[in-house]
């Protein structure tokens, strides 16, 4: 059997033959990622582009009307604002005013019945 000692020397006579071949075929690369890529700017994503948000548009705010968008087509924009009362609709309206003056039309009739 070979002694711990003659082991260790023909360890280091390996290693330093590995190192002269690298030397010798020069392979000093550094493996993983280069310096600074980190700091490169990023591809751009392949996929599906996300949709811009639409900019928000502040209205007054009336009780018992909301903001409702129609189905598409010529008259989509023609009725974009609804009265209700409760669960029942009073009506579309093409502003915000008419829709609440129907609303409080509506709601001092409904409440004369009450």
């Amino acid at each position: 059997m070979t002694t711990l000692q003659a082991l260790k020397t023909k360890l280091a006579a390996l290693k330093e033959r590995k190192a002269q071949a690298q030397i010798g075929l020069g392979l000093n690369k550094s493996r993983g990622r280069p310096k600074g890529s980190k700091n490169k700017p990023k591809p751009k994503k392949r996929g599906r582009p996300r949709k811009e948000k639409p900019t928000k548009i502040e209205w007054a705010s009336y009780p018992g009307v909301s903001f409702v968008q129609r189905k598409p087509g010529p008259k989509a924009d023609s009725h974009r604002w609804v009265a209700v009362l409760g669960n029942q609709v009073i009506g579309y309206f093409k502003t915000p005013e008419e829709a609440s003056k129907a609303y409080n039309e509506n709601t001092k009739g409904h409440q004369k019945e009450n």
